[in-house]
């Protein structure tokens, strides 16, 4: 339920931000098919890894060329899908007990 609040949280927001205006905006930007959103919303799959980093990427590269304000909130929101992802891996990891190289 976590990753459907934050996904359309995070729908809202670029929506705000204009940088979307539907659904179909949305799976595109997450390089998806067009009906992407839709489809995982519907059958209530997670929000995967991969889109969150080809998102994050994608914002990073359109950043550049919005206002400041809007680049400040997509580069924002680019930070927010990395950590994301990295939470999501290291949930991952922790169901499949992999040991901490690092303790």
């Amino acid at each position: 339920m976590e990753q459907n609040i934050f996904l359309d949280e995070l729908y809202l927001k670029l929506k705000a931000l204009g940088l979307i205006r539907t659904q179909t905006d949305f799976s595109v930007l997450c390089g998806r098919r067009g009906t992407w959103l839709s489809v995982i919303k519907a059958s209530r799959n997670p929000f995967t890894t991969d889109a969150a980093i080809t998102l994050s990427v994608n914002l990073k590269r359109l950043a550049t060329s919005l206002s400041e304000c809007s680049m400040e909130g997509a580069l924002e929101l680019s930070d927010q899908l990395v950590d994301y992802a990295q939470r999501h891996v290291a949930d991952k990891t922790a169901q499949r007990n992999v040991p901490d190289v690092h303790s």
